[in-house]
């Protein structure tokens, strides 16, 4: 008996099916096309409110409009956003946000509805990492100078250690020298002065 069985399934599953022809089941089938990630649209309008924090503090809103079309990537949104704002990508760094003021990416400008989004245009701060480099460079210089500071001391202290022996020897000889030069003149002193002595002691015990 031969049994009819009717499949719905997408065309690129037909190619990975096995078929039995010994079975006794007739199978029929449906072509389907299926969905794809690909996103397409239809060109879409969307409203900018352009802030130029690049050059004031408290910018102007300028308005205008960015027509996305389909064909447009990612990058071809932005370099169009950052001609439309007038600035440079290497210069300045482009901020959108919704309406609610909440930072968002630029895939939201094509997968979401908004009506308006808010461009803040701001400088890139590279002078905070000059700054950084900057100070790290002159730690650096700092410690070496130190270093070399110390490096040159201790060379200086090692080819005085010669010197510094022979002044302490040549001081601890002028100091003996001294010490005997002195012990000599109070022994003349004493030879002197005791004959003196022993007279007067003799004549004071004499009796009268």
């Amino acid at each position: 008996m031969l049994v009819t069985r009717h499949l719905t399934l997408p065309f690129e599953s037909i190619r990975h099916l096995n078929f039995d022809n010994s079975s006794n089941v007739k199978l029929t089938f449906t072509r389907v096309q299926t969905k794809t990630n690909k996103m397409e649209f239809s060109n879409k309008m969307i409203s900018l409110k352009i802030k130029h924090f690049d050059l004031s503090d408290d910018p102007p809103i300028i308005n205008k409009t960015m027509t996305i079309y389909p064909s447009m990537d990612y990058k071809a949104i932005n370099a169009e956003l950052f001609k439309l704002c007038e600035s440079c990508p290497d210069k300045t760094v482009l901020k959108i946000r919704n309406n609610q003021n909440q930072l968002i990416p630029i895939s939201f400008l094509i997968e979401n509805s908004e009506p308006f989004y808010v461009i803040d245009v701001a400088t890139i701060i590279c002078f905070s990492k000059n700054s950084n480099s900057l100070l790290q460079d002159a730690y650096v210089d700092s410690v070496c100078n130190k270093v070399k500071s110390l490096e040159s001391r201790i060379a200086q202290a090692e080819m005085l250690l010669p010197q510094m022996e022979w002044r302490r020897q040549s001081y601890m000889e002028d100091t003996l020298s001294a010490l005997l030069n002195k012990i000599q003149f109070l022994n003349r002193r004493f030879d002197e002065l005791y004959p003196k002595y022993q007279a007067r002691k003799s004549t004071e015990q004499i009796p009268a």
